[in-house]
Formats: structure tokens, C-alpha cells, sequence
């Protein structure tokens, strides 16, 4: 019998994070739920980060690691998928921590429901969220997609706070494209939910995310990386089967490509004429269904503008 035994594959890329790195890897082991390996993938780090890493595996020796030559964060998550071994994989940013329930919550909604894919809200506070109750319900694949697409319920496109079927991943040969720099994470989930059957929210905010503001989404200056999610979007729009998911992909491009081309002309940054030309294209996906829409009308005078 499986149960309780079950292993989960908990995959951590690693890159100059001496300072936050041991915070989180403590809250990893000290999960409820103790079948865990830890797999620490230092990704080339110029700091003391590998240092930590080899103190923190001789204490405990559910963690293995791997150095890689500098690479990036997807084909570091694709080392760690290739190495884990356990039944689940669930992942974590060396700058993050989860709760310390976080990995059992997620392990035992997916076990009572059957699912594929468990998932979990996430909070940018530091606080813990007192939360008297957990609830867990199963969601329809076009609303995930929703989610991912217009995130709203603080679960959003990451992919750290959830929990995989491990066999989803590696039967269907899932992984980070590592051309993509950005929403490398939204494809990931949009992939992994094409394969999966049943999806299952807990809906508690049980991981604790670090706004990173050099990073290449949120970064205050203009990160030629951003132009990558173009790349993203185009194979996700390849592979929408029905109406409603392609107008949730399509708005969510175009509303990623207003922000984007705002971002070029507040840092004046030049980009090439094909990246102008795609821009453009992604613009022009669909104007109606993007006027239509919730979204702030600060985007849509800002889509106007950008289009005339």
C-alpha cells in the first residue's frame, strides 16, 4: 500500500542564494510530510551557496544535489526532473519557504481526489495566514486555465505551489523549454494540464514567495528576457482546442504585450524589427473579445494607443 510512503521529489534550483538558501531548505525538511528528497540544483553560483548546500546535505541525507555550469532556472528544474525518484514533484525558489504543511495538505488532496495536479495559494507576505479550515475541491480544466491565464485566486501560473503526478511529467516528457525566460512556467502548467484529469485546489495560502525585483518579469528596468514569453504563447495558441481557451490564451497575450511594449517605450529600449513585427501580430490577436473583457480600462486606453 502507497498511502503515507509515498515520496515526494522536491526540486530546488540553485543560484547565488547564500542568504535565503538555508531558510528554505529548512522549511522543506521540516514538512509534516517526511518521504521527501530534496534536490538541490546549484546552478552554477558564484557565492557560498554550494558551500551551504554540502553543510546541509551531510546533516541530513534526504537532500541531494548537483552542480551544473550556469544554465538558467529551466534547465535547472529539468536536472532536478531527470534525477527525482519520488511518486510527486513539487518545486521551490531558494528565496521562498513553504509552510510547514504545505507538502502533506497538497499530497493528501491529491490522493482523496485522485488527481494529477493539487495546488495551493501562495502569499507574498511574510506572515503566516491563520486559517481555521482547509478547503479542498476539484476545479474544471477550463477554469485552471483561467487561472493561468488571468490569475485571481492567488494561485496564478508558478509552478511551486503545486504538487505533479510525477508519472504525468515523465510519461508525457514534460519540461521547461529553455529558450523561454519568461511564463516559462505558464507553459509548463498549460502542458501539464493538457495530459491531467482532475485538478484539486487547496485553498489555503501555503507557500511564501519573495517578489524578486532584479528579476526578469519584475525587474525595474527593461530585461530583453521578457520578449521570450512571445515564444510561449505562440505554442500554447498552437495547441488550444475550443473557443473559450483560445480567447483566455489570446487575451492573456495581448494584455502581456501591452505591458511589454509600455515597458519598451518607458526604458527606451530598442528591440529588432521581427520583435516589433511580433509584438504587433500578438496585438492584433483579437481586439474585440480584449475591449469586451474585466480587464482595468487603464489597459484598454493603453491598447488603443498602442495600436493606432
Amino acid at each position: 500500500m502507497k498511502g503515507c510512503s509515498d515520496k515526494i521529489s522536491v526540486i530546488v534550483p540553485v543560484f547565488n542564494a547564500e542568504k535565503t538558501l538555508e531558510i528554505c531548505v529548512k522549511s522543506i525538511l521540516a514538512q509534516t510530510h517526511k518521504n521527501i528528497e530534496l534536490i538541490l540544483v546549484d546552478d552554477g553560483s558564484s557565492d557560498g551557496s554550494l558551500t551551504i548546500i554540502e553543510n546541509l546535505q551531510r546533516k541530513d541525507n534526504r537532500i541531494k544535489y548537483v552542480h551544473i555550469s550556469n544554465s538558467g532556472v529551466s534547465c535547472a528544474r529539468n536536472t532536478g526532473i531527470d534525477l527525482a525518484e519520488g511518486d510527486y514533484i513539487s518545486f521551490a525558489d531558494a528565496d521562498d519557504f513553504m509552510d510547514v504543511s504545505m507538502l502533506q495538505k497538497l499530497y493528501d488532496a491529491i490522493e482523496r481526489e485522485q488527481a494529477d495536479v493539487s495546488v495551493c495559494r501562495y502569499t507574498s507576505r511574510n506572515e503566516y495566514e491563520k486559517c481555521k479550515c482547509t478547503l479542498v475541491k476539484k476545479i474544471e480544466k477550463s477554469e485552471m486555465l483561467q487561472e493561468l491565464m488571468h490569475p485571481r485566486n492567488e494561485m496564478a501560473a508558478f509552478v511551486w505551489n503545486r504538487l505533479y503526478r510525477t508519472s504525468v511529467i515523465k510519461n508525457n516528457g514534460i519540461c521547461f523549454d529553455n529558450r523561454i525566460k519568461v511564463c516559462e512556467d505558464t507553459l509548463f502548467n498549460f502542458t501539464v494540464l493538457q495530459y491531467s484529469d482532475t485538478i484539486v485546489i487547496v485553498d489555503e495560502a501555503l507557500y511564501h514567495y519573495k517578489i524578486n525585483d532584479c528579476g526578469a518579469m519584475f525587474g525595474r528596468s527593461f530585461n530583453s528576457n521578457k520578449l521570450s514569453a512571445n515564444r510561449a504563447y505562440e505554442i500554447m495558441l498552437s495547441k488550444v482546442d475550443n473557443k473559450a481557451d483560445r480567447e483566455a490564451v489570446e487575451l492573456a497575450c495581448m494584455l502581456y504585450n501591452v505591458i511589454l511594449k509600455l515597458q519598451i517605450y518607458k526604458y527606451r529600449y530598442h528591440i529588432k524589427d521581427s520583435e516589433k513585427l511580433k509584438i504587433k501580430e500578438m496585438l492584433r490577436l483579437n481586439p474585440r473579445t480584449f475591449m469586451l473583457s474585466d480587464l482595468n480600462m487603464k489597459y484598454k486606453i493603453a491598447y488603443l494607443l498602442l495600436i493606432i
